[in-house]
């Protein structure tokens, strides 16, 4: 497979601007790094929030600007981008992004909710299978008001199920609640707790991942690591039976919820635990874990996911340290590593938030991580973690080829004057990846002043002088 910097051995030089690596390929008036949106940001809780189709890169973000939710759409073949829609309602937030999905039929439906606002969610539907053009888009519609208020949409395709159509949010009690559709998206059924956890601010977090044809993959937590002790756990749904990742069954859609309170549980990946011990390939001490993305590889499911430890070098948040494991289903227990700091967090009142890691969906061996950490790779002194001296996020990539039991790094981007945060690898790349990020300046999940900008795999054209300049 043909990474994103593969042809960086082929070149004489590489050229910096504001810490992104522009590749100039021999030969050619061109980059392979482009600024998709000026003003936008995104949360790692809505999937897919990007992706290929027919050729055509579709992401999704939030503007801080207007507070719009946006979908636009990038043509890497003439290195443009098109605004496709707006939300009509507003709010300055980075959780209101759009998780998207390619229907069987080849035309696409994007659903969002605002954060914590409505009581319901809202989503459109493409009348053209390559919907590239605001014209191709139906207009915004919104679901059935439900009991309470809607955060996330994570949509997936079963076809071993007549193409029903699932959308996971958060919603009834504030829990994981899933809504269904029979009819491509057109309407949904009523709303189901699927993981029933706690009331009020306790309730698991999940990401999720799909096959599109039978199963579904959840990677969850007990609550939000401010408020929990988290562990990590991982299960999956097959023809209507959710199991542990060795297939033992724990419980039936036809039965939903699955009730935590009650012992309900998947297997466990990580295990919060206050016991000493000098391997944190194991568990930290205290440390707290959070999801962030899991995939379905050929061999297994694959995940990634962080550890906060508070305290690591002074008192206040800023003493806090984040920690980032790779684990891999081995086909008997999950194997898990400890593979970079992340450094501290983005800021004080969400202790937990990262640079941001994440997988490339088709090679699970590649894996890119923010880090603020003087030496994210130094894993023998993790407990006493010293930040760069800016203290600016930058991205790594690493590749493993030992099923994650150690990895190569390469830096993505240096010495950059703004922060560069939560990497992103679209679904469908189809062996062509390319990695979006957002850089600028991130104050809080409402308060950001930052740009989407995406690093291809593909040589893209040069429209003018300074038309896809970082």
């Amino acid at each position: 497979m043909k990474l994103i910097h593969s042809a960086l051995s082929r070149v004489t030089g590489v050229l910096l601007l504001a810490g992104a690596i522009l590749v100039p390929y021999p030969g050619h008036a061109q980059t392979n790094l482009v600024v998709l949106a000026r003003d936008g940001a995104w949360t790692w809780y809505n999937d897919p929030r990007a992706l290929f189709h027919n050729g055509t890169l579709y992401f999704g973000y939030v503007r801080h600007g207007d507070g719009r939710t946006v979908l636009s759409a990038f043509n890497p073949r003439t290195a443009t981008t098109t605004d496709l829609w707006t939300s009509t309602l507003t709010e300055r937030d980075d959780h209101n992004v759009p998780g998207l999905l390619v229907r069987n039929d080849g035309r696409m439906l994007a659903l969002y909710a605002r954060h914590n606002t409505d009581l319901f969610f809202n989503y459109r539907l493409s009348t053209s299978t390559s919907p590239d053009t605001p014209e191709q888009w139906g207009p915004e519609q919104r679901s059935a008001d439900t009991a309470a208020r809607m955060t996330y949409a994570n949509p997936v395709q079963l076809s071993g199920e007549s193409n029903l159509i699932y959308n996971f949010a958060r919603n009834l009690n504030f829990n994981p609640t899933v809504f269904t559709s029979r009819d491509g998206g057109a309407t949904w059924s009523e709303p189901m707790i699927y993981f029933r956890s706690g009331s009020g601010s306790v309730r698991p977090y999940v990401k999720i991942a799909s096959d599109g044809r039978r199963r579904i993959d959840f990677l969850y937590t007990d609550g939000h690591p401010r408020d929990v002790t988290n562990s990590l756990y991982h299960l999956y749904y097959e023809s209507g039976v959710f199991r542990k990742t060795d297939g033992t069954a724990v419980g039936y859609f036809t039965n939903l919820p699955l009730d935590l309170d009650r012992g309900v549980s998947g297997s466990v990946i990580y295990q919060y635990s206050t016991e000493p011990q000098p391997d944190w390939n194991q568990w930290i001490p205290r440390g707290r874990a959070w999801c962030w993305e899991i995939v379905n590889g050929t061999g297994g499911p694959v995940c990634v996911f962080t550890v906060r430890l508070q305290g690591v070098a002074g008192p206040n948040w800023r003493g806090n340290r984040i920690y980032y494991y790779y684990a891999r289903w081995t086909g008997t227990e999950w194997q898990k590593r400890l593979i970079a700091q992340a450094g501290r967090p983005l800021y004080d009142r969400e202790g937990d938030y990262a640079g941001g890691i994440c997988i490339d969906p088709e090679n699970p061996n590649v894996v890119y991580i923010s880090s603020n950490a003087r030496e994210p790779f130094a894993l023998g002194s993790a407990a006493s973690s010293e930040l760069a001296p800016d203290e600016r996020y930058e991205i790594w990539r690493g590749i493993t080829s030992d099923g994650g039991l150690t990895f190569k790094w390469e830096p993505v981007t240096t010495n950059s004057s703004v922060d560069n945060l939560r990497p992103y690898i679209p679904r469908g790349h189809q062996g062509r990846p390319a990695l979006l990020w957002f850089r600028g300046h991130y104050r809080a999940y409402t308060s950001f002043q930052t740009e989407v900008v995406g690093l291809f795999s593909t040589e893209l054209p040069l429209r003018a002088p300074g038309a896809n300049a970082p």
